[in-house]
């Protein structure tokens, strides 16, 4: 017996089984979005979509589109309008890096209104508020919360913010197939790219060191910056000492667990040219924007998900410039490992869809995201 997913979600609710979370009460937004920043037809058309459906309150959508198709362009206007509120709206990122880069680019278009950021290490008040999970500590509710790479966060999480929002919309190029399948959420569609792009140009194969260093010295010989993905952490001076070898080549060192003034410090040095070689972990999948990265290369694309690995090939070639990625594996890994770092070259549509059949839509009412569900769900809800 086959029953549809929001047949699902009511049994569930009828059963006092928690949801997947969604908005909290509705808060309905009034003025009118700040269209003065540069937006294509398919961005326009989404803004002026989510901010009529926001005058109403109760907005629990999805805006998504491609890597590098400007979905923050969509979120600015909807964040203008909702500053006006007495509750501030907020912005939840999966990283400090890129609640950084947030902060910038809504303090270029929105110069009047206060941003603040709120993180472990920092607790800033603001019309808008940017911040990381650590926005479940915050005091107050929001009239509008958007959460920015929707896939890298938990269930719970999500949850737990969005029950303190009048209005929750999410942004992602590749949704976790819970969210997509589970939740009554809205899905708005922007296609196309913000900027010129051409498509990276990939490489797949076992790693080698010399086609890694072939790929560095052509994209430094014409003024690039390169990021080279690896992990475990501890591995990451070894490698940056060895990429220290390369003719002009300036290597740095990012991660997660490094204290957040350094990695501002290095994420800004590296943005300036002071260094052209980035050493990191995956800390650089999520919506980092750095116009002269034209090169990634991992020497362990088959430890990542098929949704990770279109993350990082979305680093390179956002600003017109030919990109290229080198997603290569160390021993020789299984099957579906291989084919991930194929498979990851496709649309983001595309991408979405085959990661949900591989890794199954979750459990409903359960924090859990991947895996099949109807035969796990208790017999009663679903006889």
């Amino acid at each position: 017996m086959r029953i549809s997913p929001r047949r699902i979600m009511s049994m569930m609710a009828a059963h006092g089984v928690v949801g997947p979370g969604g908005p909290g009460p509705p808060v309905p937004v009034r003025g009118e979005p700040c269209m003065s920043i540069p937006l294509t037809d398919n961005q326009r058309a989404a803004v002026i979509s989510l901010a009529s459906q926001l005058k109403t309150g109760g907005v629990f959508s999805m805006v998504h589109a491609e890597t590098g198709a400007g979905k923050t362009h969509v979120a600015v206007p909807l964040l203008s309008m909702a500053a006006s509120m007495r509750t501030p709206a907020a912005i939840m990122a999966p990283t400090r890096l890129l609640c950084l880069q947030h902060k910038e680019k809504i303090e270029s278009y929105l110069p009047d209104v206060l941003v603040g950021l709120w993180t472990s290490d920092r607790k800033e008040e603001g019309a808008i508020v940017i911040g990381t999970q650590a926005l479940a500590s915050y005091p107050r509710r929001f009239s509008l919360l958007i959460v920015d790479e929707e896939q890298r966060f938990g269930a719970e999480i999500k949850a737990e913010v969005g029950r303190r929002a009048g209005n929750v919309i999410y942004l992602t190029a590749t949704p976790i197939p819970r969210t997509t399948v589970h939740a009554p959420i809205d899905l708005e569609l922007v296609e196309g790219y913000h900027l010129h792009r051409l498509k990276p140009l990939v490489k797949t194969g076992r790693f080698r060191w010399r086609v890694a260093r072939r790929m560095i010295l052509r994209e430094l010989e014409r003024g690039g910056q390169v990021i080279f993905v690896h992990h475990p952490i501890s591995d990451l001076r070894n490698i940056s000492d060895k990429l220290g070898g390369i003719d002009s080549a300036r290597p740095v060192v990012l991660h997660g667990k490094m204290h957040p003034t350094e990695i501002r410090k290095v994420a800004g040095a590296f943005r300036s040219g002071e260094y052209n070689v980035l050493v990191a972990t995956t800390i650089v999948e999520s919506g980092i924007d750095i116009p002269r990265v034209n090169t990634l290369i991992t020497d362990c694309a088959h430890l990542f998900g098929l949704g990770q690995l279109h993350q990082l090939l979305g680093r390179v070639g956002r600003h017109g410039e030919q990109g290229y990625a080198y997603m290569g594996w160390q021993g020789n890994p299984e099957y579906l490992a291989k084919w991930r770092c194929h498979a990851c070259q496709e649309d983001a549509a595309t991408v979405s869809k085959w990661d949900a059949e591989i890794r199954g839509s979750g459990i409903p009412g359960r924090s859990a995201q991947k895996g099949r569900y109807l035969e796990r769900l208790r017999p009663e809800l679903w006889e």
